[in-house]
């Protein structure tokens, strides 16, 4: 059995069991995957913004590949959006 998350009508996330259906695992690992691609995206840029500000030799080094980094990391949160999206309309 695993856990699917729900809105209760007090506007608390909830835990309900599902009887082990695939969709109901992806609705709940789904957006934590999402927060972490996110949160990575953002890191990355972070880095990019401090090398870009001190514009020392890490920045000449690195940052065509942060720049690489961040778009690939943006394309997976963009994926992982419109799977949820795609399941959240089924």
């Amino acid at each position: 059995m695993t856990l699917m998350i729900s809105r209760h009508r007090s506007g608390i996330i909830l835990a309900e069991r599902c009887p082990g259906d695939y969709i109901c695992f992806m609705s709940a690992f789904l957006p934590f995957l999402l927060g972490f691609a996110m949160l990575a995206t953002l890191l990355i840029l972070v880095v990019g913004l401090v090398g870009f500000a001190r514009n020392g030799p890490f920045y000449k080094k690195h940052a065509n590949n942060l720049m690489r980094a961040r778009v690939i990391g943006q394309g997976i949160a963009l994926l992982i959006f419109a799977l949820i999206m795609f399941l959240a309309a089924k």
